[in-house]
């Protein structure tokens, strides 16, 4: 119960009393959900990040961090959703518009020592960006953008394609048959 006490003069005074009850329990069910949300942003094997509605970084979680193979949030201070990722135009649009996108992202992680005469590793993600939170007086409040590293699964069907190939071509280009 929470009260308020006020004088109206010398020998009188008032109080007034609310009970506070529901919303007390209303604030700690929405801190216990914020600490879930928060669990599972932090703990998810799904990388996550979120953008304000002008593309600028807000968070990032570990999985994304490490699909990344960066150390902390701070590398990526200034990234920016609509002028980082090359979304295409028609995509950004979508975007705006509160549609889904979805699509590859394959880059190129440079070795860790830069006079290395190692190769840069490629990485592919599959990413999914869609609005977060839904709009705010008819704007979008911004993005949520999910990523799932696929880039051993694209490097075997790579390698599969180019094996298939060969032998194709070395089927078709033989001078004999080879029967069983």
């Amino acid at each position: 119960i929470n009260f308020t006490a006020a004088t109206l003069d010398d020998e009188r005074f008032i109080v007034f009393f609310e009970d506070v009850t529901e919303r007390r329990k209303t604030e700690v069910d929405w801190y216990a959900d914020e600490e879930r949300f928060r669990q599972f942003f932090d703990e998810s094997p799904i990388g996550i990040e979120t953008y304000d509605a002008k593309g600028r970084l807000l968070n990032v979680n570990r999985s994304c961090l490490e699909m990344f193979e960066i150390n902390t949030s701070s590398e990526l201070r200034g990234v920016n959703l609509f002028q980082d990722f090359k979304i295409p135009d028609q995509d950004i649009q979508k975007l705006r518009t509160g549609q889904t996108v979805h699509f590859e992202l394959e880059f190129n992680i440079p070795p860790d020592d830069p006079n290395s005469k190692e190769l840069p590793r490629v990485k592919i993600l599959d990413v999914n960006v869609s609005i977060l939170g839904g709009f705010v007086e008819q704007e979008i409040d911004g993005y949520l953008v999910q990523f799932q590293d696929i880039t051993a699964r694209k490097l075997a069907q790579r390698a599969l394609a180019k094996s298939e190939s060969k032998y194709r071509e070395l089927v078709e280009n033989a001078n004999t048959i080879i029967l069983r």
